[in-house]
């Protein structure tokens, strides 16, 4: 028997996403009005040259940070990570486990303290933008030549934690008095690096409130709930997007690499998307991608071309919806590919018309190539249904704390 909370989220699913007969007319016209503009895309040298770059950058930095820590980490979908210049300190906002991790490599412990204390003031106060222009490796992507191909604004700065540790104003006193009161010496651990070396490991672990997703979700509430209505989409499914892919971390970067809050990854797909934002054939650079508004707007186009260009020959909305979602995370090619061996798009429109949403989901659960793509697809799906409770079909409604 289908599961139960899959069927409740299909039900909301067809009424956010339905609607009269003359509002799915109009919504057709005006899909089918909008101009199709794909470009043939092709990886140039310039752009095979910038990623070879890139990627030896990201290298050379591992390496240098090798001589202090054995376990060189860098942002991750969960995890926003920032060094010091002189690379012995380091804070770890993890977003998905809700605590900062702060560490500095001293000899003495009242260094340790006073390091700490910096490291955990610039943490909580700064915005993406300054975030960004303060962040050493950041800083040595931008000296790259860029391909003329890629999209380079500068991002406007957005709150990450200020607004959900501190008041919405902080005075320098309130600053201080919250480092004050979170970073207890006690709770300093300690522990040593080698029998020749006489620094130290110092960390602390500090927790974040247990709704900070929640309170990140509203910082971005206004922008989705008007891109919800510009691209058709139901707000709820932006939403579970986000949490699904970056657990709301701006600096969310992955293996692919996919970069910021919907893990837009600069491919031919952004290319398409960004054509048909702007009416130029351009890739987005990872610093347009962390900046959280371009970021949603981008990944919130791919859904509405996913759903109502790339699979619109899916009758059943429903059916359309968990194929957008999958194609959102594997791609349009290894979505044809679970519902036909040779990836015949035929075939793969003919079954699937044949088949109720409750079949669909199904199939797709025992189909689909990776169970990364299953499991993401049943976290968004019942994301959509919490974001539909706390916010609303059209994300406007208000929210307290």
């Amino acid at each position: 028997m289908f599961p139960k909370h899959i069927l409740l989220i299909a039900t909301l699913a067809y009424t956010i996403l339905s609607a009269d007969a003359s509002d799915t007319q109009q919504k057709m016209i005006t899909i089918e009005k909008a101009p199709l503009l794909i470009p043939t895309i092709e990886l140039t040298p310039e752009s095979r040259s910038y990623d070879a770059q890139l990627a030896k950058v990201y290298s050379l930095y591992q390496e240098e940070l090798r001589r202090y820590w054995s376990d060189p980490r860098l942002n991750s979908k969960e995890s926003w990570v920032t060094y010091t210049p002189d690379q012995k300190s380091r804070s770890t906002v993890d977003f998905l486990q809700k605590e900062i991790i702060l560490e500095t490599i001293t000899s003495t412990i009242t260094t340790a303290q006073s390091n700490l204390r910096n490291l955990l003031r610039r943490t909580i106060t700064v915005n993406t933008k300054e975030a960004f222009e303060q962040d050493p490796l950041q800083m040595r992507v931008m000296k790259l030549i860029r391909p003329k191909n890629m999209a380079h604004p500068m991002l406007k700065g957005e709150p990450i934690l200020a607004d959900i540790l501190l008041s919405a104003d902080p005075t320098p006193e309130e600053i201080e008095r919250y480092i004050t009161d979170v970073l207890k010496t006690d709770k300093i651990e300690q522990s040593p690096l080698g029998v020749q070396k006489p620094e130290k490991h110092y960390s602390i672990h500090i927790p974040l409130p247990q709704e900070i997703l929640h309170r990140r979700s509203m910082t971005y509430q206004m922008n989705i709930s008007e891109l919800s209505q510009r691209f058709e989409l139901p707000a709820p499914l932006i939403f579970s997007i986000i949490h699904t892919e970056s657990s709301y971390n701006p600096f969310a970067t992955s293996y692919l690499p996919g970069y910021g809050l919907m893990q837009v990854v600069p491919d031919k797909n952004s290319e398409e998307t960004y054509l048909f934002l702007h009416e130029q054939a351009l890739i987005p650079s990872a610093q347009y991608l962390y900046d959280g508004n371009n970021n949603i707007e981008m990944g919130s186009a791919h859904l509405h071309l996913l759903y109502y260009r790339h699979l619109k020959d899916i009758k059943d909305k429903n059916s359309r919806l968990y194929c957008a979602i999958a194609a959102y995370n594997t791609g349009i090619d290894e979505l044809t590919t679970a519902f036909s061996d040779k990836g015949d798009t035929q075939e793969f429109l003919s079954k699937i018309n044949t088949m109720s949403a409750p079949e669909v989901y199904a199939y797709l659960q025992e189909h689909l190539r990776y169970d990364t793509t299953k499991a993401y697809l049943q976290r968004v799906i019942e994301g959509m249904l919490i974001y539909y409770k706390a916010y609303g079909e059209d994300g406007r409604r208000i929210q307290s704390i």
